[in-house]
């Protein structure tokens, strides 16, 4: 989860670029924790670091069948 995650930030930071600095095109993962509440549900805390701002992203997950489904995304 946390390298698909930093696959997807390395690919909005190469998009994403200010009047004030260029983001690094490989966001580096700093940490990142996973916590299951409940056998079908799994909660994902990742930390990034994109070369100008520290992000935290979090995220749920929810089995479906065999599959994993994000149920709810934040980033800040």
């Amino acid at each position: 989860t946390a390298s698909s995650l930093a696959t997807h930030a390395s690919q909005y930071a190469r998009r994403r670029t200010t009047t004030r600095s260029v983001a690094i095109a490989n966001p580096q993962v700093t940490s990142s924790r996973v916590q299951q509440p409940h056998p079908d549900a799994a909660e994902v805390t990742v930390v990034l670091h994109d070369g100008y701002r520290i992000r935290a992203v979090g995220l749920r997950l929810t089995a479906r069948n065999t599959s994993w489904i994000c149920t709810a995304f934040e980033i800040a």
